[in-house]
């Protein structure tokens, strides 16, 4: 016959059981409630059966759907990132043919100088150099949102990273908090152990670790004492473990510039983790500030790059009618930025130069021809520009022409370094780059910095559209240095932009390719609004995934209400045939009294 105290126990364990299926439906619409579970237990004593009780509480959760569901929350993170990332700079780049893009602005800019060709007069040189200053602006601009892109991002990381660290803080709270409960559970009476609940806690702390992992990839192992342990997906890096958590490090630049080196994430002993982290928001944001804008970076300032140099190379080479009197040059050396020249500085020449002056219709008032030779310096070149005789005044010979004038550093003509003499020196650029002047390598930062010499937008007609007479001698008739239709500079500038088959160096995701800098510049739209579509693929089938696991796994700890009510009878049921046991129990002794 059993005993009073195991049927007590009995009637206890049903009061329990009844209480969480209670507490369970009471709850069943709650967002983000688990269903709670307990089992019935045996309890013994001295080999026999001593009566029953509860099990820890606990939520029916699938280890591998919850693994599943931290990861796809990663990616989706990781995604969001990139696609609000793609989102912004495609408006700041405009779409592919519309009016508001740089390649836009620099078919304008074609345009317009190759319509000089056919009508020089000042308001089409007026007209294209609005549009180069628009071009210009444009490319700047971009190039310039890029980089504030670049400290934004650089701002959001480090405030990410606090968010982190707030988050393992408080996951470790919760450690604490559950491990002492649990010992406290463990260590009563077994009849008494699943009446403290501690799976609220957990289920907190679990939706802490749910929002880590929106920041980075990370793996959960539960240890003994209920405590979680967590450490980077893939690496291993210990984040949280038990009472212990493992502070992150960032500091944030208070000026970005670009090509600058930024901080990466360390841990608190200063370990750099940046490779570490692959996903989540933590990894979308490293991605875009490391790689993608770095990227776009590139792209534009080789654009910016080829574009400037020939240009330059081009407008060098050529004069202007009712141009400036005087023609100001860098003190840098091309292609070294900041690198100033002094007298002493060694060049080496190819060809003749020839210096003119002549009047606003083009006719010749004087000139002089200076051969460039190897082991020349700045100075020798100067003292032969300054005292030489020139040819009209001074009866002077002229040079035999047809070789153009180039120049490069160094006691020998380098022909792969060479630069026509104005550009060389600077002396006729139409774009301008800050300090960066011309260059056979990759420039960082020079976009940023594009724009046009000043007085060409003061004053057009400074714009250079012809080349001056190689003829020997010059002929001296009205016009026949520079007549005023000449155009072969403006024609070929037009050209080479739109036709020519320019050397673009390897940029970002653009591989090294010969093209003409309108079809370039198209082609870096198009490669953006590929990654901007894919970026919004991406968010669209992580998110679907997402939401198909995170409902999976709310369906497996959801609570089914018709299997509590079902609970719910069983348990009631047991609890009549116990009581009703009791009953028979007391009755049965009183008899035995009054018989006694």
């Amino acid at each position: 016959m059993p005993s009073i105290t195991s049927i007590l126990s009995v009637i206890k364990t049903q009061d329990g059981l009844a209480n969480i299926s209670s507490t369970n439906i009471s709850n069943a619409e709650r967002d983000g409630y688990m269903a709670k579970h307990a089992q019935v237990i045996s309890l013994g004593s001295q080999g026999g059966l001593s009566g029953v009780t509860l099990s820890p509480i606990y939520n029916a959760i699938d280890p591998t759907i919850e693994l599943q569901t931290r990861k796809e929350n990663s990616t989706l993170s990781q995604n969001q990132v990139m696609h609000k990332f793609y989102e912004d700079i495609s408006v700041m780049f405009g779409a592919k043919g519309t009016q508001s893009s740089f390649a836009h602005d620099l078919g304008r800019f074609i345009t317009t100088v190759d319509g000089i060709t056919a009508n020089p007069d000042l308001s089409k040189k007026t007209e294209a150099m609005a549009f180069a200053r628009s071009f210009a602006t444009n490319i700047s601009g971009v190039a310039n949102k890029i980089n504030d892109l670049c400290s934004s991002y650089d701002q959001m990381l480090n405030k990410a990273v606090k968010e982190v660290n707030e988050l393992m803080k408080r996951i470790t709270a919760f450690n604490e908090t559950i491990a002492q409960l649990s010992i406290s559970r463990d260590q009563s009476s077994p009849a008494l152990a699943g009446y403290i609940d501690v799976t609220s806690l957990e289920n907190d702390r679990a939706e802490l670790v749910h929002q880590l992992a929106g920041f980075v990839d990370i793996d959960v192992f539960k240890t003994p004492d209920n405590t979680l342990t967590i450490a980077t997906m893939g690496s291993g890096r210990t984040l949280v473990k038990g009472s212990y958590n493992y502070q992150l490090d960032y500091t944030p630049s208070t000026i970005v510039v670009p090509g600058q080196a930024l901080s990466p994430i360390t841990t608190d002993i200063g370990v750099d983790i940046n490779a570490e982290i692959t996903n989540g928001q933590l990894g979308g944001l490293l991605r875009m500030r490391d790689q993608d804008l770095v990227k776009a970076q590139s792209e534009f300032d080789e654009l910016t790059r080829v574009i400037r140099d020939t240009v330059n190379a081009l407008h060098n080479q050529g004069a202007a009618l009712m141009g400036g009197s005087t023609l100001t040059g860098t003190m840098s050396l091309p292609g070294l930025a900041n690198a100033p020249f002094d007298g002493n500085t060694q060049i080496s020449g190819t060809g003749t130069v020839r210096l003119g002056v002549i009047d606003n219709h083009g006719t010749i008032i004087d000139y002089k021809d200076v051969p460039l030779v190897n082991g020349m310096t700045i100075a020798t070149l100067m003292n032969a520009v300054g005292t030489q005789d020139y040819t009209v005044s001074g009866g002077a010979v002229a040079a035999v022409g047809g070789v153009q004038p180039m120049i490069s550093l160094g006691n020998a003509y380098d022909p792969t370094t060479g630069l026509g003499f104005s550009h060389f020196f600077g002396l006729n650029n139409l774009f301008q780059t800050g300090t960066d002047l011309a260059s056979s390598t990759s420039q960082t930062g020079i976009a940023n910095q594009l724009s046009i010499r000043p007085d060409l937008l003061v004053n057009s007609s400074h714009l250079s559209v012809g080349t001056l007479s190689d003829g020997t001698p010059i002929p001296t008739l009205l016009g026949g240095a520079l007549g005023n239709r000449k155009t072969d500079i403006a024609q070929a500038i037009a050209h080479q932009l739109s036709q020519g088959n320019l050397q673009f160096l390897p940029a970002g995701d653009v591989q090294g390719i010969a093209i003409d800098a309108q079809n370039y510049s198209t082609q870096l739209i198009s490669l953006l609004q590929n990654k901007a579509n894919q970026a919004k693929y991406d968010l669209k089938s992580s998110q679907t995934t997402y939401n198909q696991v995170a409902a999976l796994a709310a369906d497996k700890s959801s609570v089914k209400v018709s299997e509590e009510l079902i609970k719910m009878y069983n348990t009631n049921t047991s609890r009549q045939v116990a009581t009703q046991a009791l009953k028979y129990i007391f009755e049965m002794r009183e008899a035995i009294l009054r018989i006694a």
